[in-house]
């Protein structure tokens, strides 16, 4: 009986994982992953959320290699507050580039890093996205 129970509920988590793969894979196919992509979503924004993106965007400018500043947890309620709560606020990461990982079982937006020693072609083309994207958040924020 014991075992029997075990195994419902093991199929059942699994079942909500599988589902909720799914609704995050609809969610991010429903993004463009353009230029045009992301600047349909910051103008959905309020000032005060671009300002915000614009502060992301500066930072990983300054400081590409830091791992902290590219990567967001979803749950994280400043995030939240400030930028998530907002319709287009997530979505215009994901239109910037960042990839949707879940890490330790919580849900992050991530800026992934090429190596630089191995892939010097895309390291450039992805550093020349983020002073496009950050460029893109100073019109906006004008």
């Amino acid at each position: 009986v014991k075992a029997e129970r075990e195994e419902r509920e093991r199929e059942e988590r699994e079942r909500l994982e599988r589902e909720e793969r799914e609704r995050d894979a609809a969610w991010l196919a429903s993004i463009e992953r353009t230029t045009g992509g992301l600047t349909k979503q910051i103008s959905l924004l309020p000032p005060s959320a671009r300002a915000k993106l614009l502060e992301i965007y500066t930072e990983v400018h300054k400081r590409p290699e830091n791992e902290l500043a590219r990567k967001v947890k979803l749950e994280n309620a400043k995030f939240h507050e400030e930028i998530g709560q907002h319709e287009g606020g997530k979505e215009a990461l994901v239109a910037a580039g960042w990839s949707l990982q879940k890490l330790d079982g919580e849900k992050f937006l991530v800026l992934v890093e090429p190596n630089l020693e191995t892939d010097l072609d895309g390291w450039s083309t992805w550093f020349d996205r983020i002073k496009e994207v950050r460029e893109i958040l100073e019109n906006y924020h004008c």
